[in-house]
């Protein structure tokens, strides 16, 4: 009983430090964490036709549709480009088109962005349904190769969101509450966080993986992907982006892809992923990756550690995903 009273009061003491630091930061008006939720058709959103800004020094201003789209407009070109994908695919530290990793290859259109921290590719595949296309119309889904590769299989969003598409409009309508709903959800969510290197764990999670059984689960998903992409009478390029975790962190705090194994297992991925990219009965989607460099510094990482910035995957290879010569470039 007395050790109850006492987490209250560390509670109590915690709400009440936060409130304060509330009142003291938010002249600016601008949201300290990104706030999104989850639909009611199970994929992960931002809220719907509002125009907000994130941040408190590096200020990031986003605008959705009445979809919960993130839109960047692309000087007045009337043609969008929709894109899907999870939180790498959003743009956390874009502020414009000419940020977004894609903008050098589709110049001449701006970017729909349906896409939300933690959905996985079956998410995308929900969020897809319910959207209305053109016949023939071209859409990007952006695989996030961080960590989509571990939503492939028994992913539910649920347990890493605790927001609502009813709670984002009260967050935007009181903004005040989104501290509070982070608040919430740091105390009661054990997987909810704002900031972490998990580098070096996620780096031997995928040393361990089975290749054999990620290929199992990629294959089941493109034929779900590409008989939606029938069914919608659509057409797709899928991105494959780096992962944030091919790098280590040297002596000096840069980042470098330095760790022989990790780097030989993710070559035995890239085959795979050529091999699913030049299989012919996906004859509806397109394959692509990003290209990387053997080294990237600080900057090139967004604050939370966790997804590498668009200015550093600008470029992206449209043949079918061949190997290079030499793995890096």
């Amino acid at each position: 009983m007395l050790q109850f009273k006492y987490q209250y009061i560390l509670i109590l003491t915690l709400l009440l430090i936060l409130l304060i630091n509330i009142y003291l930061k938010n002249g600016h008006n601008c949201l300290s964490f990104l706030p999104y939720g989850i639909s009611e058709s199970s994929y992960v959103t931002l809220a719907s036709d509002k125009s907000f800004c994130v941040g408190n020094k590096n200020i990031i201003k986003f605008q959705t549709n009445d979809k919960g789209a993130r839109v960047l407009k692309n000087n007045n070109f009337i043609k969008n480009l929709k894109i899907f994908g999870d939180s790498q695919a959003v743009g956390l530290e874009v502020n414009n088109s000419n940020e977004y990793f894609l903008t050098k290859k589709f110049s001449d259109t701006n970017f729909e962005i349906y896409a939300a921290p933690n959905n996985g590719p079956y998410e995308s595949l929900n969020r897809i349904q319910d959207v209305n296309f053109e016949s023939d119309e071209l859409i990007v889904f952006n695989f996030n190769l961080s960590v989509d590769l571990y939503r492939l299989n028994n992913w539910d969003p649920k347990n890493f969101v605790s927001l609502n598409e009813t709670n984002l409009k009260i967050i935007h309508k009181y903004p005040f509450l989104n501290e509070i709903f982070i608040f919430y959800s740091l105390i009661f969510n054990n997987n909810f966080t704002l900031s972490r290197n998990n580098t070096n764990e996620m780096q031997d999670i995928f040393i361990e993986e089975d290749l054999n059984l990620i290929r199992y689960y990629l294959i089941n998903f493109f034929d779900d992907f590409s008989y939606l992409l029938s069914e919608k009478n659509i057409k797709a390029l899928v991105i494959f982006s780096t992962p944030y975790w091919l790098y280590t962190y040297s002596d000096s705090n840069n980042l470098e892809a330095s760790n022989e194994i990790l780097i030989k297992k993710f070559q035995d991925l890239e085959k795979i992923l050529i091999n699913i990219g030049n299989d012919k009965q996906y004859k509806n989607i397109q394959f692509a990756k990003t290209v990387y460099s053997k080294n990237l510094e600080l900057k090139d990482i967004t604050r939370d550690k966790r997804h590498i910035k668009h200015t550093s995957l600008s470029a992206v290879s449209y043949t079918h995903l061949t190997l290079p010569t030499t793995p890096y470039v």
